[in-house]
Parts: structure tokens; C-alpha cells; sequence
């Protein structure tokens, strides 16, 4: 691990902790029972609407790797990106980590589908299941499929 260690939350702060605080904090957010799982072949930037994840830490950290977890939290329900740094001697060393709360690689829901509306000019990614209906240019309906709803919805822990 590096000195400092990179934590936080996407799209809210990210700090610099002490190994041995970071530590504490990454035994309280898995947990004994959590199967962190690599998210192979993740295309980081474009989950991430276009950012490269390697501008996220310091230039001076040295990070050279981002890697996208699946199974993060508790819960297993939320994703984080690992951030690995090559140090002065040539070693690589963990260098932190950024939570992204419910994730948004859609491993757990079975996937992501890309939708693009030309007209309207914007992009999202859907869970795969979901069925798009483009009724106009302006009107586009977008729903989970099966009875039950998705299991995607969940209410903000924070």
C-alpha cells in the first residue's frame, strides 16, 4: 500500500488516509464475508461518460492502473475502482480506492446496454433486460422487464 492511501466515494470526496486508517475503513466497508470480484474487460472511461480514470489521484501518486471491482460493500451490491501505482524502485503498489455506490458496470443486474438518442443529443447505459420504445424523437419510454420490477433500484445508504 502507498503513503498516503487514495479513498472515497465517486462523485463525492476522496480523501488521502494513513495505510493503517485505511485499513480500518476498507475491514468496515467489505466486511468478513465479501467476494470483491475484477470486473475483466471493463471499458473504465466510457462508464465513467468519457473521464479517464488514471486523472482521478494526484499525478505525483505515480498510478499507472485502474481496476474495476464488482461485489464492494456489505452488501456486495456496489462496485469500486482500485488504483495501482508503479513506485521510484519499479515496484507497484495499491494506491487506493473509489466507491461507486450500486455500481454502474451492471455486472450484478447481467449487464449494461448502451442507448443513444441522436435527436436529443444524450447517452446512457441501461440494464441489458430493459426494453427501449422510441416513440418519438422526444418521447422515448424505457422499462425493466418481468413483474417484479429491477433489481437495480435500491435507496442511497449514505
Amino acid at each position: 500500500m502507498t503513503d498516503p492511501v487514495l479513498t472515497g466515494w465517486c462523485a463525492a470526496s476522496l480523501t488521502d488516509e494513513a495505510p493503517a486508517e485505511a485499513v480500518k475503513m476498507l475491514a468496515e466497508q467489505l466486511g468478513p464475508d465479501s467476494k470483491v470480484t475484477l470486473v475483466e474487460d471493463a471499458d473504465l472511461q466510457a462508464l465513467m461518460g468519457g473521464k479517464d480514470p488514471l486523472s482521478i489521484p494526484r499525478e505525483e501518486a505515480g498510478v499507472t492502473n485502474a481496476f474495476l471491482v464488482s461485489g464492494w460493500g456489505e452488501d456486495g451490491l456496489d462496485e469500486a475502482i482500485l488504483f495501482v501505482a508503479r513506485q521510484a524502485d519499479d515496484n507497484v503498489k495499491w494506491h487506493g480506492w473509489m466507491v461507486i455506490q450500486g455500481g454502474f458496470s451492471g455486472v450484478r443486474l447481467g449487464g449494461l446496454q448502451p442507448y443513444t438518442n441522436e435527436a436529443n443529443g444524450y447517452s446512457v447505459f441501461l440494464p441489458k433486460d430493459f426494453s427501449v420504445t422510441v416513440q418519438s424523437p422526444t418521447q422515448v419510454a424505457i422499462f425493466p422487464q418481468g413483474e417484479a420490477g429491477h433489481p437495480g433500484g435500491r435507496l442511497d445508504r449514505r
